[in-house]
């Protein structure tokens, strides 16, 4: 993961735009869903003969956490480079508080599409998993495309350089 991380950084980070790279990471992320949609139609064990737990370990579980950090990387870059001395605890606790906000936010949409859409499993209620395949869709593939389009407005336009200063 470190070595993963370090050659990103090294290699796609300081050459390509901070958006770019954003933008790509963010859709990557999202097509790690399509294991996700594997496993929920058991297409690992019927078409392709591939265990469920070789299936989740070898794909979902490093490749969401793989694209997850690399959407992060960039992002906390970017963030060190505005921090501004003399106040850059306040700066980056303010950076992190609006983070924190964001993934409260992302779990909140993430429960109430899941109730919209019918998916439990409650004592109460029972096992109801009909709609787990759109609500992946919905969820992980096509949600992220709100924050590609955030982008364009937040992100700017410009390369993290390794000399770059802080102000």
């Amino acid at each position: 993961g470190v070595l993963a991380s370090l050659v990103y950084r090294k290699n796609i980070m300081t050459r390509f735009e901070v958006r770019g790279t954003v933008v790509a990471a963010i859709i990557a992320w999202g097509c790690t869903s399509v294991v996700d949609i594997i496993i929920i139609k058991r297409w690992n064990v019927t078409v392709l003969g591939i265990p469920t737990w070789a299936m989740f370990l070898g794909g979902d579980v490093v490749f969401n956490q793989a694209f997850s950090m690399f959407v992060l990387l960039p992002l906390m870059s970017l963030t060190s480079t505005a921090v501004i001395r003399g106040v850059a605890t306040i700066t980056s606790m303010n950076t992190l508080s609006c983070q924190n906000i964001g993934a409260s936010v992302g779990r909140i949409f993430g429960i109430y599409v899941t109730y919209i859409m019918g998916v439990h499993s409650t004592e109460e209620r029972g096992c109801n998993f009909d709609n787990l395949v759109p609500l992946v869709v919905v969820a992980r593939m096509v949600a992220p495309l709100f924050v590609v389009s955030m982008c364009y407005f937040f992100l700017p336009n410009a390369i993290l350089r390794q000399d770059a200063k802080t102000k």
